[in-house]
This record gives structure tokens, C-alpha cells and sequence, in this order.
């Protein structure tokens, strides 16, 4: 067995069993979002799409504050618990926490919406609340290690509103409304399986509501706010920043821009997502170093070698795919891809300071990166104009990795070995290749030589999951 493949360690099968849950889920899921892209991007114009753009950050910004983080203190705290009415009454007491800060924010907003048009207002508060549900039920079920049951109920929401999509969008012609009913009810949709097959109904009272138990998780929880507020100014307030100095139609640029390193964001998300699950039983291991430097090599490998192929590959959306006004995009993918990496390498970081219980460090590098990405974004726009949007992401990515990096070097050293390396190299290769796609024989030559590589560096990784492929349909046959 190679030392850095991960899928086939042995301490490592229940991550790569979770991740291959979670990576299914989510590429159907970000598979149909992106094709649900395309059409918005034809049917809406740039300003509109920048526009819609707009709203979605702003439903994103609402989360931690309307929940304060406590879908995260709910899998912390249920995670380990053998006693399912301690699951139960954390579960109640942080819907509680939610259902009174909705409240309030409902009797703020509504005298204060402005010259919003009542139909925008009601799909923007739609698809909020289904996107708070869906935030707790992940929560929930990644304690519960129901993670399959989460994965379908994304397919069935983004499958429901691409269905809708086209009714609401071009057909009614309600344009960026539409495009947020579509997807608050697709969320509805989705959300209404998981009550089906969780049996919420019987878990959650209002008789299990204990102020205690409300102290207990704010008290964990409020550590995380900053640091999920900061993980959205380095996500999306280039887009506030960039409405505000050059308008909508550059807002839907460099939106359009963010697409190809979401969807790797999100599918690197499915891994984190297994790690925090994972890494809480790896912290309680004595040989902990061993384990989790283990695990970090055969992650790097394929980090770096899996975006070797994204940033090769991103020519195609913008010489075949999108409309020609999202060109300019081409400049801004590569930078914006490189500093995904680096958030994801920030990630796995985060889930050993989440292992450990430490919010509060976790908060603190992220705030810092955040504060980065601000003053760089605001101090360079005028000079470089969208390039300050995505030097400022990639710099704050940097600087939150490093402190973190320090923060647990008492508990763990980690350090590349000889092939994560080589994986990061190579990816530095293909980035610089990326910005020389002419003539076009070159892009698609360098496509080529980085699936190559990508197979080459993984392929015991590959065989591992082509072999319990094979064991599943003989399993089935028999």
C-alpha cells in the first residue's frame, strides 16, 4: 500500500466511504446546478445575473446570523452522544435559537425592504428559510452518519428547481425572481424528504427546550459566527465590492468567473465534510501524528492533481460554453482556482481545531484572512480593477492556511512528502499554462497532460474505489 493513498488506508476506509457518499451527492447535485447556470446565463442578461448573484451572497451572510452557527455545535455535540434524547434536545433548543432570531429579523426587514419589488422579496426570504432548514438537517445527519440521506435530498432539490426553472424564468418572464422561487422551492422540495425519512417529527419538542442546553451551544457556536462571517467576505464580498465600483455587469463577470472554482469548492466541501466527522475519532488515537499526516498526504495528492485538471480545463467554458459578453472571466478562473486550493488545505486545518475544540482559533485565522482580503480588495481596485477581486481571495486564502498551519504545529507537524509535492508543482505548471490557451492545440494538449497526471498520481486510489465498485455489483448479481 503507498503510503499517501488514502482511499485505501485502513484507518481511512470510513472517510473514503463518507467522502464517496458525499462526492455522489454532490456532483449530481453541482452537476445540474452548472447546467441550471447555463440557461440562467442565457436567459438573464449579465446585469440581471450579477443581480441574482447579489441575493444569493446575501442569503449566505444570513445564515450564521439568523442560526449563530449552532447547526455546527448540533453535530458537535451530538456527534459522540449515545443518549438520543441529548440528540433530540440539542436539535430543539438550536431550532429554537433560530425561530427567535427569524422573528426578529422578519420585524426588522420588512418595514426596511425599500423599493424591493414584493414578489423578489418573498422568493429572497423563500429560499432563505430553506437554506437555514437545510443547514440544521446537515447538521443533524452528519451526527446521525445519515449522510446518504442528505446527498438525495440535494439531488432532489436542484433536480426540482431545474424543473422550474424554465416555467418561472424565461417562460413567465420573471426573470431574477423567478430564478429565486425555483430554487427556494426546489429546497422545499428537498427538505420535505428529509422530514419524511429523519423522523424530525417525533425528534424535535418544544418541551425538550432548556435554556442551559441554549448556553451550552451558543457558547460553543458563537466562536464560529466570525469565522463563517469571515469565510464569506472572502467569498462573496468581492462581489459587494465590485457592484459598488464598476456595477452589475462586472458583478456578473466575475460571478461567472467564481462558477468553475465553486463547483470545485463544493465537491472538495464533500471530503471536509467526512474529515470533521472523522478527524474527532483520529485526535483520540496516541499515534495521531502518524494517522493524520497520513491522511493529509494522499489529500494534498489529490487536491492538487484534481485542480491540476480544473484550471486546464477552463478554457472550454469561455471559447464553447458561455456567451462571449463572460469572456473577460478567462482572466480571473486560474487565480480564483489556486486560491480554492488553498482554502480547501485551510479546511482540513480547521477540521483538526474543530476535532480538538477550538473554535475560537479556527474564528481568529479566518477573521484575520478576512480582514486581508478587505484592505487589499478596497486598496487595489481602482488601480487593477477585477484582478483586486481575485489577488485579494488568493492572498487571504494564503495567510489563513499559514496561521493555521502555526496554531497546530504543538498538536501535529505536517509536512509534504515527495509526491504531494510533486502534486503541488505540477499544479503550478498548469496554472501559468492556463493563461497561454492560444493557439487552442496547447490548452487542449495540457487538458490532456494533467488527466494523465491526475490518473498517474492516484491511481491506487482509483483501483480502491474500482475494486469496492466491482464488490457492490457481484454483491447485487448474488
Amino acid at each position: 500500500m503507498t503510503k499517501g493513498s488514502l482511499a485505501n488506508s485502513a484507518f481511512g476506509s470510513g472517510l473514503a466511504a463518507n467522502t464517496e457518499i458525499m462526492l455522489f451527492g454532490t456532483a449530481v447535485n453541482k452537476g445540474v446546478q452548472f447546467l441550471l447556470l447555463l440557461l440562467l446565463s442565457g436567459w438573464l442578461t449579465v446585469e440581471e445575473y450579477g443581480r441574482f448573484d447579489l441575493l444569493y451572497s446575501y442569503i449566505l451572510l444570513l445564515i450564521p446570523l439568523l442560526t449563530l452557527s449552532t447547526q455546527e455545535a448540533v453535530f458537535r455535540f451530538s456527534v459522540q452522544e449515545s443518549d438520543p434524547n441529548e440528540v433530540n434536545r440539542n436539535l430543539s433548543c438550536a431550532l429554537a435559537v433560530v425561530a427567535g432570531n427569524g422573528l426578529l429579523f422578519l420585524c426588522l426587514v420588512l418595514p426596511a425592504r425599500g423599493d424591493t419589488p414584493m414578489y423578489v422579496g418573498l422568493g429572497f426570504l423563500l429560499y432563505l428559510s430553506q437554506e437555514v432548514f437545510s443547514a440544521y438537517m446537515r447538521g443533524y445527519l452528519r451526527a446521525m452518519k445519515r449522510l446518504s440521506t442528505y446527498c438525495w435530498s440535494m439531488v432532489i432539490s436542484t433536480a426540482v428547481a431545474a424543473a422550474l426553472a424554465p416555467l418561472l424564468v424565461p417562460a413567465l418572464g420573471l426573470g431574477v425572481a423567478g430564478a429565486l422561487f425555483a430554487y427556494g422551492a426546489g429546497g422545499a422540495v428537498g427538505n420535505a424528504y428529509l422530514l419524511l425519512t429523519s423522523g424530525w417529527t417525533r425528534r424535535v419538542s418544544p418541551a425538550l427546550v432548556s435554556l442551559g442546553r441554549i448556553r451550552a451551544l451558543v457558547g460553543y457556536s458563537i466562536y464560529l459566527v466570525p469565522n463563517d462571517l469571515s469565510w464569506w467576505i472572502m467569498g462573496f464580498s468581492d462581489r459587494q465590492i465590485t457592484n459598488l465600483f464598476f456595477g452589475d455587469a462586472a458583478n456578473g463577470v466575475f460571478a461567472v468567473a467564481h462558477k468553475l472554482p465553486a463547483v470545485c469548492s463544493v465537491l472538495l466541501n464533500a471530503f471536509s465534510v467526512s474529515w470533521q466527522q472523522e478527524a474527532v475519532e483520529l485526535m483520540q488515537h496516541v499515534d495521531r501524528q502518524e494517522r493524520v499526516s497520513q491522511v493529509f498526504q494522499g489529500f494534498m495528492e489529490l487536491l492538487f492533481s484534481a485542480l491540476s485538471v480544473a484550471v486546464s480545463a477552463g478554457f472550454i467554458l469561455y471559447y464553447f460554453i458561455f456567451p462571449e459578453g463572460y469572456f473577460d472571466a478567462i482572466l480571473h478562473t486560474p487565480i480564483l482556482i489556486a486560491a480554492a486550493a488553498l482554502a480547501a488545505v485551510s479546511q482540513f486545518l480547521g477540521g483538526i481545531q474543530i476535532a480538538l475544540k477550538r473554535p475560537g482559533q479556527n474564528g481568529a485565522a479566518t477573521a484575520a484572512a478576512a480582514v486581508c482580503n478587505l484592505l487589499l480588495h478596497l486598496s487595489l481596485a481602482r488601480a487593477i480593477g477585477l484582478f483586486a477581486a481575485s489577488i485579494s481571495t488568493l492572498a487571504a486564502n494564503l495567510i489563513m492556511l499559514l496561521i493555521r498551519l502555526k496554531l497546530i504545529r504543538k498538536e501535529l507537524r505536517l509536512k509534504l512528502s515527495r509526491r504531494s509535492a510533486a502534486a503541488v508543482g505540477a499544479f503550478c505548471y498548469f496554472f501559468a499554462a492556463a493563461y497561454l490557451h492560444r493557439p487552442l492545440a496547447v490548452a487542449f494538449a495540457n487538458l490532456l497532460l494533467s488527466c494523465g497526471w491526475f490518473l498517474l498520481l492516484n491511481r491506487e486510489m482509483i483501483a480502491g474505489f474500482a475494486g469496492a465498485l466491482r464488490s457492490r455489483a457481484a454483491k447485487g448479481r448474488g
